[in-house]
Formats: structure tokens, C-alpha cells, sequence
């Protein structure tokens, strides 16, 4: 796929999240005005659309080349399924994690007034938030005493 300056930011977070991190680079919004095509934006925020384009291009196409490998858990040592477990998902989720709880508060802190169920949205991610935390720690701990 290639994004295009038609694409709205909201159409390219469904396929591509990290987009976010390019967003924000660029003060583009992605929640409330998300919904208007980029080629309105980039003239309107005196934005150089061609460089921000090719650059989530090129952010998506490398994203699309990492190693989304499936590591069979019966396979392989148990050290190395901890690795792999620590490295990729862990390592996903702290990087994730936070950004995703500054979303999460921004969209409640904006919108609660009109849309109460935010409220739960909010309490919801951030027990989530928590529960991964903790999970990430403990099994890190559980398996820190297995040698290679």
C-alpha cells in the first residue's frame, strides 16, 4: 500500500498506528480532525506534503520488512522463547504502552462531558495498562534464572 495525500489520517492509523509518532512530528491531527483528507491539511498547516508523505512511506515500508516471525514455543529452547517473548512483545508494549495512555487520557479529558462511557474507557485502559506491567515484570522474573 501507498499512502497518498487523499488518505486521511484516521483511514491511515487503521492500517498503519505508528503513523502517530509522524503525526505528532508534524502537529497533524489524527483524532478530531482525522477525518479530513491530507491534502487539505498540508496546505492549511503550511506543511511540505511531498517530504511528510514519502517520509510515512517509507516509515510504513520498513515497517512491513521487519521480521514478523512466529516462533513455535514447542520448538525451540525455552530460553529462546523467553528472549524472543522479552525482546519483541515486551519490548512492544513499553514502547506502546505509554504513548497509547496519553491517547486514551487526551480523548477522555476532551470528550468525557459528552460521551460518559469514556469514562470506562479510561479506567479500562489503564487496569490493562497495569495488568501488562505487572506480567511483563513477573514473567522476566520467573525466567531470569534460566541459562541459555
Amino acid at each position: 500500500m501507498i499512502f497518498t495525500a487523499e488518505h486521511t489520517p484516521a483511514d491511515i492509523m487503521k492500517t498503519f498506528p505508528q503513523a502517530s509518532d509522524l503525526f505528532q512530528k508534524h502537529r497533524i491531527d489524527f483524532c478530531c480532525g482525522g477525518g479530513k483528507p491530507l491534502i487539505k491539511t498540508f496546505p492549511e498547516r503550511y506543511l511540505d506534503g511531498e517530504a511528510i508523505l514519502s517520509e510515512l512511506n517509507h516509515a510504513y515500508t520498513e515497517w512491513n520488512k521487519q521480521d514478523h516471525d512466529v516462533i513455535d514455543g514447542e520448538q525451540v529452547p525455552l530460553s529462546k522463547l523467553v528472549d524472543h517473548i522479552i525482546n519483541t512483545h515486551h519490548a512492544y508494549l513499553k514502547q506502546e504502552l505509554p504513548a497509547l495512555g496519553e491517547f486514551v487520557t487526551k480523548i477522555f479529558r476532551v470528550h468525557s462531558t459528552n460521551n460518559p462511557h469514556l469514562r470506562e474507557l479510561y479506567h479500562v485502559y489503564h487496569e490493562f495498562k497495569v495488568e501488562m506491567e505487572e506480567h511483563s515484570i513477573k514473567l522476566l522474573h520467573q525466567f531470569t534464572s534460566i541459562s541459555p
